[in-house]
This record gives C-alpha cells, sequence and structure tokens, in this order.
C-alpha cells in the first residue's frame, strides 16, 4: 500500500502562461467524463515588466499576480495557494536542442544525455535547470533522439520568487511549444510548422512530427515595433519559415515540410494567404479539446499547459526547467502531507493511549477497593482461594499496565521520529519518502534527491551533527554523480 498515495488529496493544478504583455490562469477539471474550465483569469502586463523572456520589473509582474487572483472565475479563499504549470515567454526564456545518443539501455541512455548535455550547455551546469524527454517520433533501431531544455537560473529564479510569494506554487516550468504541442492535434501522423507569431514579442515557429515537438524556434522581429508593419511582417514570416522548413528537412532527410497551422492572432488571416502564396499548405487547426478561437487566443499556451495539470503526477515526465523535476516536487509536497497527517494521528494516539491508562488504573482501583472492603466483611472465614484470585489479577493489571506504558512509549518515539524527518527539509533536497519500523535498533532510511553533489554532501554532514542520531550512513558511489543524485541515507535514533 502506497501511505503517502493514501495520505495525499488530490491537487489540482492550472496553467499559468507569462508573457511579455499579459497573465492567463486556466484550470481544467472534468464534469461526466468531459473537459470543462473550472477557474479562468486573465490581465494585462504593463509595458517593460517582461522584456526578451526575462523579468525586469518585480513589483509589477507581483501585482499583476495580485490583480489575476482577483479575476479568477469562480473566486479564490483568501490566500488560497494555486499549483500550475507556469509556461515561460518564447523569447529569450530558455534554450532547446535537439540531441541523438546510441540505442542504450535506460541507465546509460541517462549518462550519455548528460555527457551529450554538458558539451551543448551554453553556461555551466551549477548555473542552469535543465531537463530532457524523449522524441519516439525521432527514433530508430541504431539512436534514441532527445529533446534537450535548459535556461539560466538567473532568469528562472525571479519568476519563481514572486510567484511563490503570491501563493502561486510551479508545480513545473515548461515554454509554449510544449504546450502548443500537446493541444493542436493536425500533426499526429505527419510533420509540420506550427506558427505563433506575437506582434509584440516576435515569431515561434515548431515542428510537430507525429504529435511530438522536434524543433522549436524563436525570432524577434527586426526594428522597432512601430517600424514593422503588416508587409514587413509577412516577407519575415515567409522567410523564417522557409529556414526552418528546409533545416529540418536536411537534418531529418526527409522532403521540404510544407503543412503549417497558424494559432489565433489579429494578422492571422493575413498571414495564412502569404503563407499559401508562398506555396505552404495552410490548414484549419484542430485540438484535443473543442476550444473557440476567441478562446485560444486570450488563453494561448495556458491551454495546453491547463491539460498537463489534467495528468497524474507520477505519469508527468514531460520537460520541466525547473529547480525540481515534475516528479520530485508532486513527492515533496507528497511528503509534507504524510508527514502533517502522521504527527496529527501520532498525537491522537498518544493522547488516547494515555487516557485508556489511566481509565484502567481507576477501574482496577475500584475493583481491587471493592475486594477490600469483601475481604473485611469476610476477615473470620478462610479466604485462600479469594486471595490466589486477587494476586492473579493484580499480576493481570501489572502486565496491561506495562504494555500500555510500552505503546505510549514507542507512539512518543515514533512521534519524535516523524518531527525530526520534518525538520530536515534543506535547500536543494527534497525527501520522496521514508522507511521504518517499531524498534529503535533498526535502521530508519530516508530518499531523496540532491541538486548538486555538494549539497548531498552538506546534508549528510548536517545528519552527522545531530545529537538524536547515529551510525549515519550513505554509499561512496552516490558522490561519483554531480547533478540530480538520487541517494538513499540510514541512521539510528539515540
Amino acid at each position: 500500500m502506497d501511505l503517502l498515495q493514501l495520505f495525499s488529496a488530490k491537487e489540482e493544478i492550472g496553467g499559468l502562461e507569462i508573457t511579455g504583455e499579459c497573465l492567463s490562469y486556466l484550470l481544467f477539471s472534468f464534469k461526466d467524463e468531459k473537459i470543462f474550465a473550472a477557474r479562468q483569469g486573465s490581465v494585462s502586463l504593463e509595458a517593460g515588466t517582461v522584456e526578451n523572456g526575462e523579468l525586469k520589473n518585480r513589483e509589477n509582474f507581483a501585482a499583476a499576480l495580485e490583480n489575476l487572483r482577483k479575476t479568477i472565475k469562480p473566486a479564490l479563499r483568501a490566500n488560497q495557494e494555486l499549483s500550475v504549470i507556469a509556461c515561460l515567454p518564447a523569447s529569450g526564456a530558455y534554450h532547446t536542442q535537439i540531441l541523438s545518443i546510441p540505442n542504450l539501455p535506460e541507465k546509460q541512455a541517462a549518462e550519455a544525455i548528460k555527457l551529450g548535455a554538458a558539451v551543448s550547455l551554453p553556461a555551466p551546469a551549477a548555473q542552469t535547470y535543465y531537463d530532457w524527454q524523449e522524441v519516439k517520433a525521432g527514433e530508430s533501431q541504431q539512436k534514441k533522439e532527445i529533446l534537450f531544455a535548459l535556461a539560466k537560473k538567473e532568469k528562472i529564479n525571479p519568476y519563481l520568487e514572486v510567484l511563490n510569494e503570491k501563493k502561486f506554487v510551479a508545480r513545473a516550468i515548461e515554454f509554449p511549444a510544449l504546450a502548443f504541442a500537446r493541444l493542436v492535434v493536425n500533426f499526429a501522423d505527419k510533420a509540420g510548422l506550427l506558427v505563433d507569431l506575437r506582434e509584440g514579442e516576435g515569431l515561434n515557429i515548431s515542428v510537430i512530427d507525429r504529435g511530438e515537438l522536434r524543433f522549436d524556434y524563436f525570432a524577434g522581429f527586426p526594428g522597432k515595433k512601430a517600424e514593422n508593419d503588416e508587409k514587413k511582417i509577412s516577407e519575415f514570416l515567409i522567410k523564417k519559415m522557409r529556414e526552418v522548413s528546409e533545416y529540418f528537412a536536411v537534418e531529418n532527410q526527409i522532403p521540404f515540410v510544407k503543412a503549417a497551422v497558424f494559432l489565433p492572432n489579429r494578422l492571422k488571416t493575413k498571414m495564412e494567404k502569404a503563407a499559401q502564396d508562398a506555396g505552404f499548405s495552410v490548414e484549419e487547426m484542430e485540438t484535443r479539446i473543442a476550444v473557440s478561437e476567441p478562446f485560444l487566443e486570450k488563453f494561448g499556451a495556458a491551454v495546453g499547459s491547463a491539460l498537463r495539470g489534467l495528468m497524474p503526477r507520477d505519469e508527468d515526465t514531460i520537460i520541466s526547467i525547473a529547480p525540481v523535476g515534475t516528479e520530485e516536487s508532486h513527492q515533496q509536497k507528497r511528503m509534507a502531507s504524510f508527514l502533517a497527517v502522521i504527527r496529527v494521528i501520532s498525537y491522537t494516539v498518544a493522547v488516547f493511549s494515555a487516557v485508556a491508562l489511566v481509565g484502567i488504573w481507576v477501574f482496577f482501583r475500584i475493583v481491587l477497593s471493592g475486594v477490600d472492603d469483601q475481604i473485611l466483611q469476610r476477615s473470620g472465614i478462610p479466604v485462600a482461594t479469594d486471595v490466589a484470585r486477587l494476586e492473579e489479577e493484580a499480576k493481570k493489571f501489572n502486565e496491561q499496565t506495562a504494555v500500555m506504558a510500552q505503546i505510549a512509549g514507542q507512539i512518543s518515539k515514533q512521534t519524535e521520529t516523524f518531527n525530526l524527518i520534518g525538520s530536515l527539509t534543506t535547500p536543494g533536497i527534497t525527501l520522496t519518502n521514508i522507511s521504518f519500523t517499531k524498534t529503535a535498533e533498526t535502521p530508519i532510511n530516508i530518499y531523496g534527491i540532491a541538486e548538486s553533489r555538494d549539497t548531498l554532501i552538506e546534508f549528510k554532514k548536517k545528519l552527522e551533527a545531530m545529537p538524536e542520531l547515529a551510525d549515519v550512513r550513505m554509499p561512496l558511489s552516490y558522490f561519483q554523480q554531480k547533478t540530480n543524485i538520487a541517494f538513499t541515507i540510514s541512521f539510528i535514533r539515540r
């Protein structure tokens, strides 16, 4: 039985898109096996708050999040925490790349990915958040294809800090191409271009192949916004569509990619006409769920991110460029809920046991008092049989009292253990599970993921310095890894 699952409430996770112009929130839920929008809200961002994917004005961003909370319908409770899949701007907040590795077993493949990523990283690994996922559409008997994404911490952390401050908890961080690839189904059995034209930011062109994102490209418009008239935008669009299509065709040794779908915007009809004139086969957009173009234009990538929020957390292995991966974030929340519930149960049982002990003691005192009175009344009668019976009852009472005292002691120790584990929160360390038995001699095992080797070393030192713990052990093999280290540490309570 999964105790963490038993004591964890089902989490509602919405989609939150952040662009240079607005914030959009959307929460999907199920009703009669159909998906519907359970909550939604959208607000504008002041100019200059977000530029080229970077958060430039924290105060304006925080104020916009406050306003967003007020616009969300149905209304939220005061200080209600919202779990979200946060979708960052396409313009410069992240970087994606396709890596090809030999078709190896899972563990060896992970090492090959890390080696390939180390060569590709534009900055030291310690300064970035990165993640990857397999692309089945590009797989063959000889190789695996990996979609690799990364973002510099200096660009991600400011968003996370303000989001957490305003009770928006990012369970994952993704980007528009990933969200839209989840929503648009035109390219379930072929390759095609997904064109996202944003007048205030630039042009995002993605290649979706058999339902999977295989290439993502963003280009800002040349010159100032005021100088980009419809003709210049059209010429720029066709040029970039051709470049992306030709590059993808050459890389994958396939014909020129002509199929294209345009996401809704003010210039959509005119840009579709220009693309058709340039030889592209423009299709009407088909989506996984029924959404109108005005709705999609308003909420954008938040629609795709909200669909991701419906996935069971244990099954979400999609890219997340965040400090803690999606699965680890979910395990962390489950662990916190589990410890909180267990503490309440432990305290309740301890109080109940103490009351039961007192009740048993009072009961036996009453019984023995009645027996004493009977003995006094029969003082002139031989009572060898009564004395033997009383001695037997007294012996049972002492045994029951000892058992209750032992139970109370074990509950107290287990309560202390849960409180101790709950105090082990350390930056860069995500605890995912615990195991222990009621005997003090048996080691307690804690499982988790360390952001880096240095973080894991500091965490072990912290445990060794705690006077409540003894015999802290961890395999040395963990120190061979540098980042995202899954570990097990055992110790004994003194």
